[in-house]
């Protein structure tokens, strides 16, 4: 059995941003191991101020805990989190001690825990995870909202409530995107233009693997919708087109979903820095890549 857990990966970033397609990439490694979405980190903090700032947990922790245990297949691990705990900490540290061990049972060396909402918890999860990696995906702007809005009202008992409508999509990932923004220049964040993955993927999980710390294997390219299957869940069906084989969009979402007046509402909304930031990212890669 391996010993050691070599890194600590959450993957994160706006939804329909690419994410489970990066994951299921990620997880055909076979020095990896992940999890359908946890969302743990997502409901541990809770929302009265005092009680963060005194590091209790939400009440919705404990309940969180234990579905997610049923979803892995191990309720058995139950008993990890102290019946009495209260604290972030306390259950931040039993839900890693699980990942650790399942990795460690199967003789992996690196768990991939995949969350997009995480996106807005990792400051937090940075103190509590020691040496944690984040990956984050992102994706254009037009084809991120119109794919939200999309499946929004494809799924609108599920995403509805939060995705139902153009201006909440559009809020989504401008914060989403602010978000990933202030973590450019972080050592221990990796992040990952959808774009370009989709256009030439084998070149970004070469990047990928020696970020995390595992060799790139190319079964990756060809394992990965087996391992979708794995990943997603029954109640999960907006996830289907995943195992589909990888190629670029010769339709962009935002031109094959939307309207002509949705998508001018979309351009008008778009914060001009965030255009802006991102289009100089991406000729700064790309000055980079082409000078290495």
């Amino acid at each position: 059995m391996n010993q050691e857990i070599r890194s600590r990966v959450f993957l994160v970033g706006c939804p329909r941003s690419g994410t489970t397609l990066l994951q299921s990439l990620l997880a055909a490694n076979s020095c990896i191991i992940s999890f359908p979405e946890s969302r743990f980190y997502q409901k541990l903090f809770s929302g009265r101020p005092l009680l963060s700032a005194l590091g209790i947990a939400s009440l919705q922790a404990r309940p969180r805990w234990n579905e997610f245990l049923e979803e892995v297949g191990h309720p058995e691990m139950i008993s990890v989190l102290p019946k009495h705990a209260i604290f972030d900490r306390q259950f931040s540290g039993a839900f890693v001690e699980v990942l650790d061990t399942l990795a460690m049972k199967q003789g992996k060396s690196v768990w991939l825990e995949k969350t997009p909402a995480h996106l807005r918890r990792v400051d937090k999860i940075e103190k509590l995870v020691r040496g944690a990696r984040f990956v984050q995906i992102l994706r254009n702007g037009e084809d991120n909202i119109a794919s939200m809005f999309e499946v929004g009202n494809k799924y609108s008992e599920t995403w509805g409530p939060w995705y139902g409508t153009l201006d909440q999509c559009i809020q989504r990932w401008v914060t989403d995107a602010r978000i990933s923004m202030r973590c450019f220049s972080r050592k221990n964040h990796f992040i990952v233009r959808y774009e370009k993955l989709i256009a030439n993927p084998a070149p970004i999980l070469v990047a990928l693997c020696d970020f995390i710390g595992v060799p790139y294997e190319e079964k990756m390219l060809s394992d990965y919708p087996k391992v979708a299957g794995q990943l997603i869940l029954k109640t999960e069906p907006w996830k289907a087109s995943v195992s589909e084989p990888i190629r670029p969009n010769s339709k962009r979402k935002f031109n094959d979903y939307l309207t002509e007046k949705q998508r001018q509402y979309i351009r008008d909304h778009i914060p001009e820095d965030i255009a802006g930031t991102l289009n100089h990212e991406e000729r700064e890669s790309k000055r980079l890549s082409e000078s290495s």
